[in-house]
């Protein structure tokens, strides 16, 4: 009786499906998306700059997708408002790991971590007050990937990594490649080599 009464229940309302990230699902086309702006970036048959996402973060001001017919949604890109910080990093860096601890909460469990954080061999830029010139000179780099273990999975890999706009500005972008970003890839490749 309890199970026909649930059974009931549950035919009366939708499942609840949980969007991608900013709201996204990798294999969409942008069309699933009538409230979001896009406007396809210059040279490109791909790539699209968002306005609206479904599911926007406070964090982040600037979104970006891939997208062919075929394929429909292969990548899907988040980048931060700038974060004022010191020489030393610790605004952005203090950003960077909660955002980090966000993630692995949600995808840790299928996916697998590597942390990269290591500044270029010689670099003069060693000193802890360095951090934010290290960074901005491109000698340190400071990034974390997550690789489904699933080749099912339709979110292939992570990476968050920070970036430097001068030496008191950083900012944090996250980047989701899909399992089918090789079919964005040869599209936009097929693009580059029109017109020779």
């Amino acid at each position: 009786m309890k199970k026909n009464l649930f059974l009931t229940i549950l035919s009366l309302f939708p499942v609840i499906s949980f969007a991608g990230p900013f709201g996204f699902d990798i294999g969409k086309n942008l069309d699933h998306y009538p409230r979001a702006t896009f406007t396809k970036m210059e040279n490109s048959n791909v790539k699209y700059r968002v306005e609206n996402p479904p599911t926007p973060n406070k964090s982040m001001e600037l979104y970006v997708v891939y997208e062919t017919e075929e394929s429909g949604i292969c990548f899907i890109k988040g980048m931060s408002v700038n974060i004022t910080t010191s020489a030393y990093g610790t605004s952005l860096i203090t950003k960077y790991n909660s955002v980090a601890d966000a993630l692995d909460s949600k995808y840790g469990a299928t996916y697998k971590k590597e942390v990269t954080d290591f500044l270029s061999y010689g670099s003069i830029w060693d000193e802890p007050n360095d951090y934010m010139t290290s960074l901005l000179k491109g000698e340190r780099y400071a990034f974390i990937s997550w690789k489904a273990k699933d080749k099912a999975n339709p979110i292939e890999s992570i990476y968050l990594a920070q970036a430097a706009l001068d030496t008191e500005t950083g900012y944090f972008s996250i980047e989701y490649y899909g399992n089918n970003k090789e079919i964005c890839d040869a599209e936009e490749n097929k693009s580059d080599s029109e017109g020779f």
